[in-house]
């Protein structure tokens, strides 16, 4: 009597690992996922605020716009299809450019506050497909990041 009951507890487990076997590896593929997502967003931020940062140490560095891309693309090595764009940003220090950035050859403070405040921007983009399509989240999602540091 006892191998019936046996074979009988046997069963019921093999039922449910079927039963929950594909809800737990649907789980598992969605974390793996979600991880993925979240190390492409942290490295794109990572990535954009140091272009910001190596381009902010002076005006030189700021304007060179081909060794920010570099070293942003080198700080981003991980990820495939990295967009970059660096720029270089003014506004006046009373706010008289409205409180938005213009470039820096448009702008000039008549407004006896002095030169412009130099900011080194970088925008990093990158695309991140989904393994699996999943409700309420778009594919592809785009990462996106934008840093602004002031130039020394």
């Amino acid at each position: 009597m006892t191998s019936n009951r046996k074979k009988r507890k046997s069963g019921v487990m093999t039922v449910e690992f079927a039963v929950t076997g594909p809800l737990l590896v649907l789980m598992m593929v969605g974390a793996a996922d979600f991880s993925r997502l979240f190390f492409h967003a942290i490295t794109v931020a990572g990535a954009s605020g140091t272009g910001s940062f190596w381009g902010a140490q002076n005006t030189i560095k700021a304007i060179s716009d081909d060794m920010i891309t570099d070293i942003v693309e080198d700080d981003a090595a991980n990820l495939t299809d990295v967009t970059v764009t660096p720029e270089l940003y003014c506004d006046c220090p009373d706010g008289s450019s409205g409180g938005t950035m213009v470039l820096c050859s448009v702008l000039q403070c008549d407004s006896g506050y002095g030169m412009p405040r130099v900011y080194a921007k970088t925008t990093v983009e990158q695309t991140f497909e989904v393994v699996l399509p999943w409700p309420g989240v778009p594919n592809p999602v785009e990462v996106h990041r934008e840093t602004f540091t002031r130039v020394q």
